[in-house]
């Protein structure tokens, strides 16, 4: 009966060894066009282990054999790929996603969307600034916007504000 019990207990630590095996897995991430995107971040699902891509669009990243591995960056749509046994270099194509982002508006202390700002807002047009002579951004904006103060670095004549 011991021996019973070793050789299944043998048997049952072999399996579960095979099952959980790692393996380092590398790749590119691309745009459906084959440009390579760098900076792409490349995670197992469900945890804190990943990394980025480089500036030629390559990962390489230890996983475990029935891991899930997402590749997502930016105005792409995010793409999961499970990993088996036969995969050590796995390639990601990410498709461009299109999103309607609201207004933003830059505020002191961060950036918040049109509709959820509770102060005023003053909008200059470009058409407006366009039409101005002065080669100075900060003379030009002088006076269009309301409770916008333009002042110069010091008193004296001609200083840039």
């Amino acid at each position: 009966m011991k021996k019973i019990f070793l050789l299944l207990s043998l048997l049952f630590g072999i399996s579960v060894t095979i099952y959980a095996q790692e393996r380092i897995i590398s790749g590119t991430v691309s745009t459906e066009s084959g440009e390579l995107l760098p900076g792409v971040s490349v995670v197992v699902k469900g945890t804190t282990i990943g990394t980025t891509t480089d500036v030629n669009g390559e990962y390489g990243l230890k996983v475990n054999l029935d891991d899930v591995i997402v590749a997502s960056f930016i105005g792409f749509e995010p793409k999961e790929v499970l990993v088996t046994g036969k995969l050590a270099n796995i390639n990601f194509k990410l498709k461009e996603s299109v999103v309607a982002v609201d207004e933003v508006v830059v505020v002191g202390y961060g950036t918040q969307r049109k509709k959820d700002v509770t102060t005023s807002i003053a909008t200059v047009d470009s058409e407006a600034l366009s039409k101005e002579t002065n080669g100075n951004v900060g003379t030009t904006l002088q006076g269009k916007a309301s409770g916008v103060q333009v002042i110069g670095s010091s008193g004296g004549p001609g200083v840039s504000p």
